[in-house]
């Protein structure tokens, strides 16, 4: 009986928090934060980024057509700028595509974990009665969690190259256009 209640308790704390993610799914906005005062988000078409603080509230937007709106003003920008804001663009929306995967699959796997821990206390009751049966643990559930995991770190592994490439790609805007230097803040270190 020792052995049973700590694994009601895992169980029990292992799905506590799959339920409050998919709660906190439906009503969380989608934005990735980039820092503690910058976020990043996409409102229909445009990417918006945000940078919350106590000394200002400053929003930069930027279009698939590479348009650029810095606190509700129009900035003006050559080709070269624009091109490189399309692909800041598309870069930041495959960004925010990619962490929205994991989080769904970090779901599963909460859930898998849960199933998991089930199949280990029915394990551990089975083995009451049958010293065999508490050996005879799910391998098919063990070896799904396992590749979710591993799919995971590879997810992650890339999702960490996309993120250096919209960095790169913002500390060339941040050079090349004044006004977004200006702002001191645009998705730097």
């Amino acid at each position: 009986m020792k052995i049973i209640l700590p694994l009601l308790l895992s169980a029990g704390l292992l799905a506590c928090p799959c339920a409050a993610d998919r709660a906190l799914a439906r009503d969380h906005d989608r934005a990735i934060h980039m820092s503690g005062d910058t976020s990043l988000d996409f409102e229909g078409d445009l990417l918006v980024i945000s940078y919350k603080h106590h000394r200002s509230d400053d929003e930069v937007t930027v279009s698939a057509k590479g348009d650029l709106v810095i606190n509700g003003r129009a900035v003006a920008t050559d080709e070269r700028e624009r091109k490189l804001l399309k692909k800041f663009h598309a870069e930041s929306r495959k960004l925010v595509e990619m962490a929205e995967a994991v989080a769904l699959d970090a779901e599963e796997i909460a859930a898998a974990s849960t199933a998991y821990a089930a199949a280990a206390i029915r394990s551990a009751l089975a083995s009451l009665g049958d010293e065999d049966a508490g050996e005879d643990v799910d391998a098919e559930l063990e070896s799904d969690f396992e590749e979710r995991i591993e799919m995971i770190e590879k997810v992650a592994d890339e999702i960490g190259d996309r993120a250096d490439r919209v960095e790169d790609l913002a500390e060339e805007l941040n050079e090349r256009i004044p006004e977004l230097a200006a702002l001191g803040w645009f998705l730097d270190d």
